[in-house]
């Protein structure tokens, strides 16, 4: 019970791009492993809709940051195999949108609603 309630406290952390730049600029300088660009392709090439990520984590919040760089720091081989595969996966707008849905559903963010919030 204690994890659910510090994955709660996590999830309704609400995403500020000037305190999450740290968490930003690690998930660039370990996919890319060289020093982080704040905006460029590159972030589309790991898979956010476009040049400046930021912008993508309104629904998913730091959670979701945080979730892809443990996901990237423990499977950067595989990430890079998804982001070469030509059938449209884009990683980091999906693992957003699997966290938006997992504080909806299990009722981790005090600001959703289940069934209100799609």
């Amino acid at each position: 019970m204690q994890k659910f309630h510090s994955l709660r406290l996590e999830a309704n952390i609400s995403f500020d791009q000037q305190e999450r730049w740290d968490l930003i600029n690690s998930l660039y300088t370990e996919y890319f492993q060289q020093p982080p660009k704040k905006s460029g392709k590159e972030w589309m090439q790991l898979g956010f809709q476009g040049q400046y990520p930021e912008t993508d984590f309104r629904g998913g919040g730091v959670l979701s940051l945080q979730m892809i760089l443990r996901f990237v720091k423990r499977n950067r081989t595989l990430v890079k195999v998804m982001e070469q595969d030509k059938a449209g996966f884009f990683f980091a707008i999906t693992a957003i949108n699997i966290a938006f849905f997992m504080k909806k559903y299990f009722h981790l963010a005090d600001f959703l609603v289940a069934g209100k919030d799609s």
